[in-house]
C-alpha cells in the first residue's frame, strides 16, 4: 500500500475488529445483529434494480464508524455480508 492513511486505517481497523471479537458472540454475532440473524435474499429481475448499499448495509456503517473503523463505506458492505453467508 501506497497511502499512508489506508496503512493506519488497516492497524485501527484491526484493533477494532479484535476489540469486537472480544464480546460476546464475537463478530459474527455483531454482523448478524444488523440483520436480525435472517439471511436476506434479493433478486431484483435486472441489475440495473440493484441498490449499491441497503438499510442493512448504511445500518453497520454507521455504527462500524462509531467503532472507530475507516474505509468502511456502505457500498462495501453488503459484499462483507455476502462473504459471511448473508444474502441480499
Amino acid at each position: 500500500m501506497r497511502n499512508r492513511l489506508k496503512i493506519e486505517a488497516f492497524i485501527s481497523n484491526a484493533r477494532a475488529y479484535l476489540d469486537i471479537c472480544g464480546r460476546p458472540g464475537g463478530f459474527d454475532a455483531y454482523i448478524w445483529q444488523f440483520t436480525g440473524g435472517k439471511t436476506l435474499r434479493r433478486r431484483p429481475a435486472r441489475l440495473t434494480g440493484l441498490a449499491t448499499t441497503t438499510r442493512y448495509s448504511d445500518a453497520m456503517s454507521k455504527d462500524l464508524k462509531a467503532q472507530r473503523l475507516s474505509f468502511r463505506g456502505a457500498d462495501h458492505l453488503p459484499r462483507l455480508h455476502a462473504g459471511r453467508g448473508h444474502r441480499r
